[in-house]
């Protein structure tokens, strides 16, 4: 077991001081929780630009990188596969920048992911209406770590496991249409019959 802040950095994302709109011009591309779709994914094909001059380098956003909702019902984290350039985070959301190569992101996310970890983070986030995840607490979160090629192992199966639950899902979505269709075939051909 190893502690989160031995093998990464954490940080909150930018603090916006009035609302973000939908802005269409900018310097620098800003990703929000609204990016991360259900299945804990990065999109950024609908981000919001803004001028932000003065950025310190730490606060880019880095392929690797992962995002975790802070606040909220579920602390899920995303990993950054492709970022644009000059793109950061806004707040409630958290980066988790992996500092020793002895880590995975993919594993990590797995494992932030996990049922048993999800429990054991809201537990420790804070707030009597809205529940929030503190970066003091989730230095101090313990880690398994085994060796890379379990990691990649892990990730992978964990990945594959992800996709094939998308794919029953999907499947069984196309059976109910095609026996609705069925169905309604069925329920116009008999009216018509019984009308001749």
């Amino acid at each position: 077991m190893i502690r989160l802040k031995n093998i990464a950095d954490i940080f909150s994302g930018y603090t916006f001081r009035e609302r973000l709109g939908a802005f269409q011009a900018g310097n620098t591309v800003v990703v929000q929780m609204k990016n991360i779709d259900a299945n804990d994914c990065l999109q950024v094909d609908d981000v919001t630009l803004v001028n932000l001059p003065d950025l310190n380098e730490r606060q880019l956003l880095r392929q690797g990188d992962l995002l975790l909702r802070a606040r909220g019902l579920f602390h899920t984290a995303a990993v950054v596969a492709q970022v644009p350039e000059r793109t950061i985070v806004a707040a409630p959301l958290m980066v988790i920048r992996l500092k020793s190569p002895k880590m995975q992101p993919a594993y990590l996310r797995w494992f932030l992911n996990q049922q048993g970890t999800q429990a054991q983070l809201v537990k420790l986030a804070a707030g009597s209406h809205v529940k929030t995840l503190s970066k003091v607490v989730l230095e101090e979160l313990d880690i398994p770590l085994p060796p890379l090629d379990r990691q990649s192992y892990i990730a992978e199966i964990s990945e594959l496991g992800a996709r094939e639950r998308a794919l029953v899902l999907l499947i069984a979505e196309k059976r109910s249409r095609a026996l609705e269709c069925k169905l309604i075939h069925s329920a116009v051909q008999n009216a018509r019959q019984e009308s001749r």
